[in-house]
Parts: structure tokens; C-alpha cells; sequence
């Protein structure tokens, strides 16, 4: 039995082609292939070199080519891709040569460290974003890199991961579902499973009814997904009223950059724009209309005064008028992310009190800040 791979050309026409089982290359360059399905190279170890230069291929799900041991070289130059989740050559270990255009950003979910104890140097050095939030195409790309972060990844990546499966079973618009890890854990472990989505939707509406009962967050909640399901339709009114009730206890930090007035002046003879106060977002980034509006505006948790001025008229014309209030104490680091990696090296910085509310637990909360911080760095 041979390997067939299928693809559409950007026409929209859809073709197959066949190859031995034994093949070292297969070379598909230049066929104007706007998609494609590499499934049945699944643990083929004679392939070396593939070849999809020259195509029209915008994203591109490399998970098949995790068992690919042999694989040496990748050529997927002159295509329309701008991220590559590289997470699946990890046991590539034989791979030497990945060409691609010079402004693709390969990425991946798992931290440096965790990436360093598995995959080749050669890898490691190509990859240009590490703890990346971007979605994974598939929900064998969402196990398999599962499997890599179940015990070494702080738990927001888990939470993460399972939205990516929410996605792509169609569940996109339940939002931000918050429920024990240990139970994204288990559905996660199930993707396999023939009978995992049907499970996931019903285990998802069930959560998210009760999750609305409760009051708990409704970040990223779809009205118009409630309206196709009769149980959450019948809440839509409670959510409204919660939206509204959350915004009223939004006060937005405003934090001063310790930084002399010498080193502003040197920064801004060098043609940088100093800003010395900074809004911090991090609290509203948890309402819904808030995170909506942050989402719209690719805003991370922190955003300097001139900016923050488009965040107010954003929701002043939602009807809402946020507090403000000035936090006297200067501040090494403003961005969040930085606070971060300096204390994971040991090294004591300030933080500004930042409070959540207390129907959130901590897990969604650092993912809703991370996902937050990192859609803002793409912009960047």
C-alpha cells in the first residue's frame, strides 16, 4: 500500500498523488497548492526530503512529520506562510536544512529548557518565539504537544491547549471556559478517542451553564453561540447583567517608569518616543467587554497614557466611564512579561498590586494575560 497525499491548488481544485511507501523524496514544489493533508507520511521513516516550495500555502500543519526520523530537509520557500509551529520536527533529530522565507517566524508552545532536553541544536536555533500562543491546526497537533507540556509546562499552557481543542471542535464560541485543570487534563488525554467531541460539547455547555450561574467570568463568550443552544439561550439575559455589573468595579493602575530624566533625554536624542507613565490593563483585560475591546485594539496588559486614550473612547461609547487611579510607586519594569522572566532568574523586581476577581481562578487568569501579552507582541 502506497502514501497518497491530497491538496488543493488555489483554484479550488482538488488532486491526490501517489507514492511508495519507500520514497525519499517526494517533491510537490511549484503545483500552486493552497492546502494540503501530509497525514499518511505518519511515522514514515524513509522519507528525506519534501519538497512545497513555491506554492500558495498560507499555514501549514507539520504534526504528520513527527515520525519522520529520517527527514533531513524541509523546503517551504515561496509560500504565503508568516508562522510555523515547529514543535513537530522535535524527533526530527537527522534534520539539517528547513528553508523558508526570511520573514517566517517558527514557533513553538514549549519554553526554551523544555525545548533544549529534546530536540537537536539545529532546531532549537531556528525557532524564533518560545511559550507561543498561537493555535495549533489539529487536534493531533494539540495531543501530541500535550504530551511534551503535561509535566514540565506551567498550568495556563494546559488551558491553552484546551481552547485550541475547543476551537477546533466547533466550540470557539463558549469563550473562556474556567474548570479545574485536572479535568482539561483528562479531556485532553481523550482526544483520540473517536467519541472526544461529541464528549467535549457535551462536558463544555454543561460547564459553561454552570459557569454563568455562578457568576464566573464570560470573556470571549459568543452571544450568538448561546442563541444555538437552548440551555445557555435561556441565560443570555443573566450574562448581559453580568457584564454590566463587572465593569463597575474596573479601576485601571496608572504607573510611572523609574527612569531618569538624563536617560530620557539620551533616548529621545537617539529618535526614541519616551513614555514615563504606562495604564495598566491587566484587571480589565478579565471583564468581557473589557478583553473585547483590548482584543480589537491588539493591547497587551500594558499600554502607555496616549494610547490608553483609544481603550476610554472605546468604552465610553459602550457607555462606560473607567476609573482611574495613580499608584505613586516607580517601577523598574513595566511590562508584566519582563517582571516575569527577571524573577524566574532570581532577581527581585516590584509589582504593582494587581487584584482579579474572585470567580476567576489563577490558571485562566495568567492565560488571559499571556494570551493577551503575546497578541500584542505580534503587533509589535
Amino acid at each position: 500500500m502506497g502514501i497518497s497525499i491530497h491538496f488543493s491548488r488555489a483554484d479550488g481544485s482538488h488532486h491526490e498523488e501517489a507514492f511508495n511507501n519507500n520514497v525519499e523524496t517526494i517533491d510537490l514544489s511549484s503545483r500552486n497548492i493552497s492546502q494540503i493533508d501530509l497525514s499518511s507520511l505518519r511515522s514514515n521513516s524513509s522519507l528525506r526530503a519534501l519538497h512545497l516550495n513555491e506554492n500558495q500555502l498560507s499555514v501549514l500543519d507539520l504534526e504528520p512529520l513527527r515520525g519522520c526520523t529520517n527527514l533531513r530537509s524541509l523546503h517551504l520557500q515561496e509560500n504565503q506562510i508568516t508562522r510555523l509551529d515547529v514543535t513537530p520536527l522535535i524527533r526530527c533529530s537527522k534534520l539539517n536544512s528547513i528553508w523558508l522565507d526570511d520573514d517566517v517566524e517558527n514557533e513553538t508552545l514549549l519554553s526554551n529548557s523544555n525545548m533544549e532536553n529534546r530536540a537537536s541544536d539545529y532546531v532549537i536555533d531556528q525557532i524564533g518565539t518560545f511559550d507561543s500562543l498561537s493555535n495549533l491546526l489539529s487536534l493531533s497537533a494539540v495531543f501530541h504537544v500535550y504530551q511534551l507540556v503535561k509535566k514540565h509546562e506551567p498550568d495556563w499552557k494546559i488551558v491553552h491547549l484546551f481552547h485550541n481543542a475547543l476551537a477546533l471542535s466547533g466550540l470557539g464560541g463558549a469563550g473562556m471556559l474556567d474548570v479545574k485543570v485536572s479535568l482539561q487534563r483528562k479531556l485532553l488525554e481523550q482526544i483520540e478517542s473517536k467519541t472526544f467531541k461529541d464528549e467535549l460539547q457535551e462536558f463544555a455547555l454543561s460547564a459553561l451553564c454552570a459557569q454563568i450561574d455562578r457568576g464566573g467570568p464570560t470573556v470571549n463568550l459568543d452571544i450568538d453561540f448561546m442563541n444555538l443552544h437552548g440551555d445557555l439561550a435561556i441565560r443570555i439575559d443573566d450574562v448581559l447583567e453580568l457584564r454590566q455589573c463587572e465593569m463597575q468595579n474596573v479601576q485601571v493602575p496608572i504607573l510611572k517608569w523609574a527612569i531618569d530624566n538624563e536617560s530620557v533625554e539620551l533616548m529621545e536624542l537617539a529618535g526614541e518616543r519616551v513614555h514615563t507613565t504606562y495604564a495598566e490593563l491587566s484587571y480589565l483585560l478579565l471583564t468581557a467587554y473589557g478583553y473585547e475591546i483590548l482584543e480589537s485594539l491588539n493591547i497587551g496588559t500594558i499600554i502607555d497614557l496616549d494610547s490608553f486614550c483609544k481603550v476610554e473612547d472605546a468604552l465610553e461609547s459602550m457607555g462606560f466611564n473607567i476609573v482611574t487611579n495613580i499608584d505613586p510607586t516607580p517601577y523598574d519594569q513595566m511590562s508584566r512579561s519582563s517582571r516575569k522572566v527577571l524573577k524566574s532568574s532570581g532577581i527581585q523586581v516590584k509589582e504593582p498590586d494587581i487584584s482579579s476577581p474572585k470567580d476567576i481562578s489563577l490558571p485562566l487568569v495568567e492565560y488571559i494575560w499571556a494570551l493577551a501579552d503575546f497578541r500584542s507582541r505580534l503587533e509589535g
